[in-house]
Parts: C-alpha cells; sequence; structure tokens
C-alpha cells in the first residue's frame, strides 16, 4: 500500500515536472551548461495598470529565487560568461547567468538591492531611449488600453482582422492582442496604437512618474558588479525592420551606451526575443555592429560544445517553475527524487 502511494506521488511529480519543463532543464543541467535567466520586472503586480505579465517575481520571492541558485550554480558576470564562450572547456559545472531586459525602475530600487546585498552579479539590458524617462512602451500602451476601456468589444483591423469582447477575461485579450501586435505583417507600429487608441477609446496614458533608470543608476550598478548590454535604441521588433534600420538600432544604442557608461558594450538581447522577432539577418546586422554575443528568448540552455553566439538562448523563471514561480528548491527535490 505504502509503495503505490510513492509510486503515485513519484508519477505525479514525473508528470508535474515534464508539463512544466523542469525535466528538461534538469536533463540539460546534467552536462556543464549554463542557464540564462531571464526578468523583465520585480514587485507586485496586482495593481499595475499596464502589463502585468512582465513582473517574473515579487521582492521576496525574487530573493528566495537568487538564494537557491547561489547555492546550487556558479552565478556568472556576463564577462565571465563570454570568457566560456572563447573557452568552452573551462566550463566543469553548471552555471548560470542573470538577466533583465528594458530597464524598469524597479531594477534598480529593488532587484539591485537584493542582488547587492547577496554579491550576486546580473546583466541588465538597457533600451537607449527609454533611460531616465517616464516612456510608455507599446506593451504597456496596448494593456493600458484593454484594461481601461468602457468598450464591449475590440476589433482591429491592422495587420489583420482581430476581435474580442471586452466583457470576459481581459488579460487574455491582452496577450491575444500583443500577440497580434508581433505580426510580421505590422510594419507600421504607430499605425497599429492608433487603431487600438480608436477601438477602445481609450487615450494613450499621459504624464506618468519615471518608470526606467537613469544613466546615473546604471553606472551606480555597474560600480557594484552589474553588467550593462544593448536591448536595441527604441525597442522595436527587428524583424519587421529592414536591414538598415535593424542595423542602426543596433549600433545608435551600443554608442551612446558606451559614451554614457564610459565602459564597452559588448552584448545584447533581441527585443521579444522569440523565433520570429529576428532574423539571420539581424543576427548579422548584431556582429557587424560590434556586438560579441547576444541573447534570444526562447528557452533552453547555453551549451559550451554547441552555441550559436548570436542566438544565445534564455528562460523566463516562470517558464522554468511553472506555477510554482520559479521554485527552482522543487526542481532541486525533483532531481533527486527523479535522477538520484
Amino acid at each position: 500500500m505504502l509503495q503505490s502511494i510513492l509510486m503515485s506521488k513519484r508519477e505525479l511529480l514525473v508528470r508535474l515536472s515534464a508539463l512544466s519543463g523542469v525535466t528538461y532543464v534538469l536533463e540539460k543541467l546534467g552536462r556543464p551548461s549554463v542557464l540564462v535567466l531571464t526578468h523583465h520586472r520585480i514587485g507586485d503586480a496586482s495593481g499595475e495598470p499596464f502589463d502585468r505579465a512582465v513582473f517574473s517575481a515579487s521582492a521576496e520571492e525574487f530573493e528566495a529565487q537568487l538564494k537557491y541558485v547561489k547555492r546550487h550554480f556558479k552565478v556568472l558576470a556576463l564577462e565571465e560568461l563570454e570568457e566560456i564562450l572563447d573557452s568552452p572547456a573551462t566550463l566543469r559545472h553548471p552555471a548560470a547567468l542573470i538577466t533583465f531586459d528594458d530597464g524598469y525602475i524597479d531594477n534598480y530600487t529593488t532587484a539591485f538591492p537584493i542582488l547587492r546585498s547577496l554579491g550576486v552579479p546580473a546583466t541588465f539590458f538597457l533600451v537607449t531611449t527609454y533611460v531616465g524617462s517616464s516612456t510608455v512602451p507599446w506593451w504597456d500602451e496596448v494593456a493600458y488600453s484593454i484594461r481601461h476601456s468602457s468598450k464591449p468589444k475590440l476589433r482591429l483591423r491592422y495587420p489583420a482582422e482581430y476581435s474580442a469582447s471586452l466583457n470576459g477575461n481581459r488579460e487574455a485579450v491582452i496577450h491575444a492582442v500583443l500577440r497580434h501586435y508581433k505580426l510580421p505583417g505590422n510594419q507600421d507600429q504607430n499605425r497599429f496604437l492608433q487603431e487600438l487608441e480608436e477601438a477602445t477609446g481609450v487615450n494613450r496614458p499621459a504624464a506618468v512618474p519615471q518608470r526606467f533608470l537613469s544613466w546615473d543608476e546604471a553606472r551606480e550598478m555597474r560600480a557594484h558588479g552589474m553588467s550593462i548590454g544593448s536591448h536595441t535604441y527604441t525597442h522595436p521588433l527587428l524583424a519587421q525592420l529592414p536591414a538598415e534600420k535593424q542595423l542602426f538600432e543596433l549600433e545608435a544604442s551600443r554608442r551612446e551606451t558606451e559614451a554614457r557608461l564610459g565602459a564597452a558594450v559588448t552584448a545584447l538581447a533581441y527585443p521579444v526575443g522569440k523565433p520570429t522577432a529576428f532574423t539571420a539577418q539581424t543576427e548579422e546586422c548584431a556582429r557587424q555592429a560590434g556586438y560579441r554575443s547576444a541573447f534570444a528568448f526562447d528557452g533552453g540552455v547555453v551549451n559550451p560544445e554547441r552555441f550559436e553566439r548570436m542566438r544565445l538562448p534564455r528562460f523566463a523563471p516562470s517558464a522554468i517553475a511553472g506555477q510554482c514561480r520559479f521554485e527552482l528548491a522543487t526542481a532541486a527535490a525533483l532531481r533527486k527524487q527523479l535522477f538520484g
């Protein structure tokens, strides 16, 4: 009886780990490799008027995650990862790299103090024109418009027909419209947002407080062991742009960031980062712009034996631990029970 109960629990754990992607991660981490974790925002998303999906953890959850990672992995600075990419044989144990995209102000006010207190390095990929600003990016604008609309139904015609009821789960509609924005046919982002404004009856948000960390704050973070990379100049979907505009986004961002920080910028994170958000042409533009490495956002681990330097994979914490919100402690337990 006891044995059957234990077997059923083990079977449940196997199924849960397979569903959440934990099994895949653990199998990969059985060999020396680098797990690159991606965050955007840290904090409480419950009252957020903009995109809540960019929050990956509360401050308490983030601190717990870091403590686990620090215990079980060698946490790398960006420069250390690039050294490993130059000499793959030097990696002998599982390692991790912590990254943040966009440069929201909570990266400085919330995440940075936790990282610093634990002595954990991280890499922050900044959008040059957002630095120190109150900009409301397109994904936040989409969420704001749908969340505040008084209309019963939403209908968009560009870049393709889309309609949805606004009487139900608006979070689902927000996610669907963001996917709609990312369609390859969206060659005019201003047109898209203008049509959304008309369809929802909600004006674009006016004056808001500072939403992105400043250059002074970025310099302070660098002085305490953090690395700064590029997330382009204006955060477009690069695959929607011709080669010359892609190259401008990458060169302008690198040039200004280096001038502001007085330090080399060697790494890039592609906006959105999914396979449809950048192309082989984008990768070549990144090389031409002088980057030594570039990060995607489509899952997987960096295997030093076989990797593509201009499309290094990253995981979102929620994708690793599913509803446990990154509980890598659960992954450790699964590893012990399933593989040890």
